[in-house]
């Protein structure tokens, strides 16, 4: 089942990480592209991708909190989920105060944990989307189930 983001853009550094992603997202969504680094990610923002997996570090390049404000400063309505493989809760905290919606830990069982994420991510756009109806719409409801 394809989910409701129809380009997701991934940005790691590490290959193994990176394919792995690739391949646990590549059947939900239309268009799965990735980049070895933040910068490449930055040049291809005005393909307007819906929603971004970054890495918190990248080797010899700038920070993916750095990368992050950038993203933000663009299109504030990018998604973005925040990928680091240290809990640091300072950085967590950090990328969250600047636009993340959640920060996932990289190590044994995070696909499962980011497709969590990527869930709860859904619901909440589909509950804003759902409370920005019409006006008519909240007079007289109407199920679309």
């Amino acid at each position: 089942m394809k989910r409701q983001y129809r380009k997701v853009f991934i940005a790691e550094d590490n290959p193994v990480y990176r394919l792995s992603l690739e391949a646990a997202l590549g059947n939900l969504y239309e268009e799965v592209h990735s980049f070895v680094s933040g910068e490449e990610l930055l040049k291809a923002l005005h393909e307007d991708p819906d929603l971004i997996l970054l890495d918190h570090h990248f080797v010899g390049g700038q920070s993916g909190l750095e990368i992050l404000t950038r993203i933000k400063g663009y299109n504030p309505g990018i998604q973005v989920i925040f990928l680091s493989g240290q809990e640091e809760v300072k950085v967590a905290v950090e990328s969250l105060k600047r636009g993340a919606f959640d920060y996932v830990v990289k190590g044994a069982g995070e696909i499962e944990r980011l497709h969590l994420v990527l869930d709860r991510l859904e619901s909440v756009t589909r509950q804003a989307r759902q409370e920005n109806r019409p006006f008519w719409k909240k007079l007289f409801p109407i199920s679309s189930a």
